[in-house]
């Protein structure tokens, strides 16, 4: 059968969704040994050049997360590792000039530069733009409309 992905579109992202700053938080796993693959993305629609994604990359076996308003603006990976078939939680918040990232209660990676995407318009869960379906489990997304602190980011993956 098709990957399922889920997609929030219209007021049902627009009424929660803060376009300059804000947190997430997830818990997922996952068995896949692609390349890299979307855990969820927020994004323009259709994907063109804002998002912001959370995916793995089983190169490395990391956390990543990207913001892109055309080019990257940042780009980071906790160096906290993850292991297939095994759950873990992670974190990013955004706010211009202020990202951050953690993995599972490790140290906290940080970007102190950077525009916020502003057309983001749609959440999709386990995919977004290019990459392949996540092949695991979520079980569960949290979103803040605030930039939470990186102690906070870290306190959430424990």
């Amino acid at each position: 059968r098709a990957a399922d992905s889920a997609v929030m579109t219209g007021t049902n992202f627009s009424s929660w969704y803060n376009q300059s700053e804000g947190a997430f938080v997830f818990g997922a796993d996952t068995f896949s040994t692609a390349a890299e693959i979307p855990i969820f993305t927020v994004q323009d629609s259709p994907l063109n050049d804002s998002f912001h994604r959370a995916s793995i990359l089983f190169a490395s076996q990391r956390l990543r997360y990207v913001a892109s308003n055309g080019p990257t603006q940042a780009d980071i990976q906790p160096v906290t590792t993850i292991t297939a078939g095994a759950q873990f939680k992670g974190a990013f918040a955004y706010a211009t000039n202020d990202f951050a990232a953690c993995l599972n209660a490790g140290t906290v990676a940080t970007d102190a530069s950077g525009s916020v995407p502003t057309d983001i318009a749609q959440m999709v869960i386990g995919g977004g733009g290019y990459l392949t379906s996540l092949n695991g489990h979520i079980q569960t997304i949290q979103y803040f409309p605030r930039r939470v602190a990186n102690t906070q980011l870290q306190a959430m993956t424990a």
